[in-house]
């Protein structure tokens, strides 16, 4: 994978976030400047526009985190494997766990620092929990 291709995208979702912003800016100061109908209905597009792309962005940065956050995990639990001499059937023993836990709402053995409601995050957080304790 390209670390440069995947930069460039993120720069080009910032830009268009930031010229969003500055369009529902310039449209509010319009519409305070002229209050006319036109002018609310200009403002009030651009902010839904500023809005819809604030959350498309948001979603884009949450998978770009998970997919890290899974890439991350693979490669502790390699790294695990491959300098402690932890067995195979430990970590899936552990996985499976882990995955029946969240899938069915059981709490894990070892209490996490933060309660979320992301299954992944709580995931990963029990997961790197038991690294901690088996290191």
């Amino acid at each position: 994978m390209n670390e440069g291709g995947g930069k460039r995208s993120d720069d080009e979702g910032d830009d268009l976030l930031w010229n969003d912003f500055e369009s529902c800016a310039q449209s509010v100061t319009l519409l305070y400047r002229n209050p006319s109908w036109k002018a609310m209905q200009t403002a009030a597009a651009s902010t839904t526009q500023l809005y819809k792309s604030g959350i498309e962005h948001k979603k884009k940065a949450y998978d770009r985190g998970f997919i890290a956050g899974r890439q991350t995990l693979a490669r502790e639990i390699y790294a695990l494997r491959r300098y402690n001499g932890v067995s195979l059937d430990d970590i899936w023993k552990l996985l499976s766990k882990i995955v029946c836990a969240a899938e069915y709402g059981y709490s894990s053995r070892s209490p996490t620092p933060e309660q979320t409601d992301s299954p992944a995050v709580s995931f990963f957080q029990q997961v790197g929990n038991f690294f901690i304790l088996v290191v």
